[in-house]
Parts: structure tokens; C-alpha cells; sequence
């Protein structure tokens, strides 16, 4: 009786231990496949991060290789274009160079003294003959050529344009420019045409005397038309023609330098021609045709004020001088009948304890292309005078190359 009780005790206990075991096996398997479920999930995961991943830093790397590539391409692109740029610069550089250096003429060259000096070689009226700036250009092909002009300034009734060692004087009498500085914003370029070319030195008055040597004549500014001094070379040629070189002075940056040469060649020495002389040749087209021109401050200031200051300040403080035996420099100024005037007042003894007052200009003409007549009321006093008097005087003055002369008066 007791083992039939013990055989269902065995195998309720079989059964469950059976079942026992079944349920961890299956608890087991549910946690091995939910391990197994969490790593597949986790390597899907992570294998798609990483993908994910990888595929933004191929995208960040090609990116950046293909912004790398166009950066460098634009740095290349750029660097071409600033390398063409820097050539071209030099290409410009160059060619100013070249035409910068066609402008110059070396003063000491026998080619430039022998168009400066003599009667052998360039024209009669003086004019720098070269290749380089001619007549007949117009100011807008001349400045595509060689840049704009240096600068400009009045000198002997016109405004040259300077290039180099060339004083360019144009159909307008001034170029085209700002109008501050001698040139004229009202002209046309395109119409305004070259006459003249003159030789430019800008040099020291040392550095003129080495190439030209000493003058035949010298002015310290007394009696040059712009009150600075003026250099005059002359003398006859192998031809037998004449010829006069004027050297004027002008201020620049640097002091008072050498600038415009002009040389003219005459048939026979005009100073020893008629004061009425009035041969066409030297007909300046800045002058109104035919002679004589009323001249007026008011048009033509710069002549008019030079020939006034000539004559007052000049010629009447030396003439007294000259009458009070102080010195002998109005003789410098006189020529012909002038001369010989004066050389008889002074010898009379009339004209002794001489001295000059304030005056008047009445009028100022041009006679010719290098004469003037100018009429003044002076007043003085001497030792045969009635105290003051006062005088109408009609001087003739011969401008010989920028140095002014009196010829006669009456």
C-alpha cells in the first residue's frame, strides 16, 4: 500500500521537475532570443549609424575635396589673372618706358647743340626738329602716345605743353586741360593741333655753360621778359647767316632751371638792321595780323606788365644811375639811336642829381613780330630842371630772344 502511494508522489515529482525545466528552457531561450533580437537590433543599429556615419563623412570629405578643387581652382584662376594683370602692368611700364625715353635729348649730343648753336642744321625759326612729336598731331594723338603733359605755364604768349625735353605749343595757344595751371578746360583736344616744338633743357645754369658754354650775352632777370635770367648765344654761321640763341630761366620744384632754348637764323645780323624792319618771316600767329597791334592790359597782360615794368623799373632807376655816375648797366639795354641820345645827355652835365616819380602808361603797340612802342608820362627832376617835371615819352623796344632792348625814343 505504501509503494502504490510513493509511485504517484515519484511521478508528480518527474513531471514537474520535467515542466520546471521546460519553463527555463524556455525562459532561457525567450531571454537568449531577446539578447540575441537586442544585439542583431543594436549591430543593425549600430551597423546603420556607422553607415549613416560613413556616408556623412564621405559626403563632409567629398564636399570639401570638391571645395578644395574649386578653391584651388579659383586661386589658380586667380592667381593667372593677377599674374596677367601684373604682366600687362609691366607691358604698360614698358611701353612708357620706351615712350618716355623717346622724349628726352641730351643737351651735351652734337645732334641737339648743332639745331641749338650754328646756322648748319634744323630751320630758321628755331623750331626742335624730331620724329617723336610733329606738326600737324593733335593733342588727343599725342597723348595716346605718350600720357598726358607734365605741365604747362605761360612763357612768350602761349602755355607749351612740356614732354620730356619738348615744349609742345598747340594751334589753341594752350592744351586741354584742367585750366589751373596755363591750360584751357574750354578746348577740344581732338582739334587742338601741334605748331611748334621747341627744346625743353631743365637744367642748371652750371649744366647749361658746360654744353653751350659761356653766353654772348647775360641777364639777370632785369630785362627778361619774365623777370628771371636769360642766356643769349650768337653769332654768324659757315653760311654766312646769323644767328641768335635765347636761353630763358623758369622756376621749377627743384630752383630755377634752364627751360626753353629757341634758335633763329637771319640773313645778316638783325641788330644791325632798320628798327622799322618788319619782314614777315618772323610773323607770330599769336598776334593779330598786320602791324601795328594795340596791345591792352586787359587782353594781353603779360606783355603789357612786362614792357610797363621794363620801363619804369629797368630803364628809368638805371638811366639815373647812369646820369648820377653810379654805374654804367642802362648802357646794356641801349642800342642805335638810344644810345647815342643818352651818351649826349650824360656828357651836357645838364642831367646830374637825376631822379625818377611815379608815372603813367598811355599806351603799349606791337610794331613788328619782335618791336613794341610804349608811351608813358614820366616824371623827374635834375639839376637844369624846374623841380619836378613831367614828360610824354615814346619808347621803341626790341625784344632780342626774351632780353628787351630800347632803340630809340622820342
Amino acid at each position: 500500500m505504501k509503494k502504490i502511494w510513493f509511485m504517484p508522489f515519484i511521478v508528480l515529482l518527474l513531471v514537474s521537475s520535467a515542466c520546471s525545466d521546460g519553463a527555463e528552457e524556455t525562459t532561457e531561450s525567450t531571454e537568449d532570443n531577446q539578447t540575441a533580437n537586442e544585439v542583431e537590433e543594436s549591430s543593425k543599429t549600430d551597423g546603420s549609424e556607422n553607415a549613416e556615419k560613413e556616408n556623412n563623412e564621405s559626403a563632409e570629405t567629398a564636399s570639401k575635396a570638391e571645395n578644395e578643387t574649386s578653391q584651388s581652382e579659383n586661386n589658380n584662376g586667380s592667381s593667372e589673372s593677377a599674374e596677367d594683370k601684373d604682366n600687362q602692368t609691366t607691358e604698360s611700364e614698358e611701353h612708357t618706358k620706351v615712350s618716355n625715353s623717346a622724349l628726352l635729348f641730351d643737351i651735351n649730343s652734337p645732334e641737339v647743340q648743332s639745331q641749338l648753336l650754328g646756322t648748319s642744321a634744323g630751320n630758321d625759326q628755331g623750331t626742335f626738329e624730331q620724329d617723336v612729336i610733329t606738326e600737324g598731331m593733335t593733342q588727343t594723338e599725342v597723348e595716346e602716345l605718350y600720357g598726358p603733359y607734365e605741365f604747362t605755364f605761360y612763357s612768350g604768349g602761349a602755355s607749351p605743353a612740356f614732354h620730356g625735353n619738348l615744349g609742345v605749343v598747340y594751334s589753341e595757344r594752350a592744351p586741354y586741360g584742367p585750366g589751373d595751371d596755363g591750360s584751357d578746360s574750354s578746348i577740344n583736344p581732338h582739334e587742338n593741333y601741334v605748331e611748334y616744338v621747341w627744346y625743353f633743357a631743365h637744367i642748371t645754369e652750371e649744366e647749361l655753360i658746360n654744353a653751350l658754354g659761356e653766353p654772348d650775352q647775360y641777364d639777370d632777370g632785369s630785362r627778361s621778359m619774365n623777370g628771371l635770367p636769360h642766356y643769349v648765344y650768337e653769332g654768324e654761321g659757315e653760311d654766312g647767316r646769323y644767328f641768335i640763341t635765347g636761353a630763358s630761366t623758369y622756376n621749377s620744384p627743384e630752383g630755377e632751371r634752364i627751360g626753353l632754348i629757341k634758335r633763329e637764323i637771319f640773313d645778316e645780323n638783325p641788330q644791325t638792321q632798320s628798327s622799322s624792319n618788319n619782314d614777315e618771316r618772323y610773323f607770330d600767329k599769336y598776334y593779330t595780323e598786320g602791324f601795328p597791334v594795340k596791345l591792352t592790359e586787359e587782353d594781353d597782360y603779360f606783355t603789357y606788365d612786362t614792357l610797363r615794368n621794363f620801363i619804369f623799373k629797368t630803364y628809368l632807376d638805371s638811366l639815373a644811375d647812369y646820369y648820377n655816375d653810379e654805374n654804367n648797366d642802362v648802357l646794356s639795354i641801349l642800342e642805335g639811336n638810344a644810345m647815342d641820345k643818352i651818351q649826349a645827355n650824360k656828357a651836357s652835365g645838364k642831367f646830374k642829381d637825376h631822379q625818377n616819380y611815379p608815372g603813367t602808361t598811355v599806351s603799349v603797340q606791337q610794331i613788328s613780330e619782335r618791336e613794341y612802342q610804349i608811351t608813358v608820362n614820366r616824371t623827374y627832376s635834375h639839376a637844369t630842371s624846374n623841380g619836378q617835371e613831367t614828360s610824354q615819352v615814346t619808347y621803341t623796344v626790341l625784344d632780342t630772344n626774351g632780353m628787351l632792348k630800347i632803340t630809340d625814343y622820342q
